[in-house]
């Protein structure tokens, strides 16, 4: 346990579903759920963006804010360069699963560490319920070790770290099987040579990369506010090109 009970007990009101929808209600166009982009291609003057459906859609400038792990199924042209092109062929290799859990037994603002081979290496308190039970929330470095998430298994899971806690019911979702993400948040590689900590998400004629995982690191890269950085970051960039004489 910490030392500190407050620590990470900093949370959005209302849960990020709120702040996805106040980011949202400030678009001015029309948002497309489902629309999987297969080819961005920078025609100098405009861009041309063509999904699976086989629709396409122009635009003076697109912002890439999907997940690195995804590039790779995107047909750029011209290519990516640099560190971006290398990231799109590697990918980063973020795969930690992250388990919500309501348990009961649990003591208050609980921490724990777990060992590197269990299924959970770290667990904490979300919060109390008011009905004696708790909010958790686990993290497990393999997939493989999670692919069983009932409450049963979960309940022999935590007891590794609180020893009378019963698991209630538990709810994840698996980034690293959607086809959306292939992965979960950003991890730093530490194999990729002089890719480590190198920026990637330099921007190239039209299009303008954004998103959490392209961040830099004092942006905190793989957090909502590397996010919304990189968001600020990517409007600068956009009014300034359509802003160009020509465009």
């Amino acid at each position: 346990m910490l030392d500190d009970p407050d620590y990470f007990s900093h949370v959005i009101d209302g849960t990020t579903a709120v702040l996805v929808e106040g980011i949202a209600g400030d678009v001015r166009g029309t948002i497309h759920l489902g629309w999987t982009a297969t080819s961005i291609d920078d025609r100098g003057d405009h861009v041309v963006v063509s999904s699976d459906r086989h629709e396409v859609v122009q635009a003076r400038c697109v912002v890439l804010a999907v997940p690195v792990n995804v590039w790779s199924r995107i047909t750029f042209t011209p290519l990516l360069q640099g560190a971006s092109r290398a990231m799109a062929e590697l990918g980063q290799p973020g795969c930690s699963v992250k388990v919500w859990m309501v348990v009961r037994g649990a003591p208050p603002a609980f921490r724990g560490f777990g060992v590197t081979d269990g299924a959970l290496v770290y667990v904490r308190t979300e919060r109390e319920l008011g009905d004696g039970t708790s909010l958790m929330v686990g993290f497990g470095w393999d997939p493989t070790l999670l692919t069983v998430t009932d409450p049963p298994t979960m309940t022999l899971h935590l007891r590794e770290f609180l020893p009378h806690a019963e698991v209630l019911a538990t709810d994840l979702v698996d980034w690293n099987a959607e086809v959306e993400s292939s992965g979960t948040w950003y991890s730093r590689p530490s194999n990729q040579g002089s890719l480590v900590g190198e920026f990637f998400g330099e921007s190239s004629g039209r299009l303008v990369i954004a998103g959490s995982d392209a961040a830099p690191a004092e942006l905190h890269p793989g957090s909502i506010e590397g996010a919304l950085a990189m968001g600020r970051r990517a409007a600068r960039e956009v009014l300034a090109i359509i802003g160009s004489v020509g465009s």
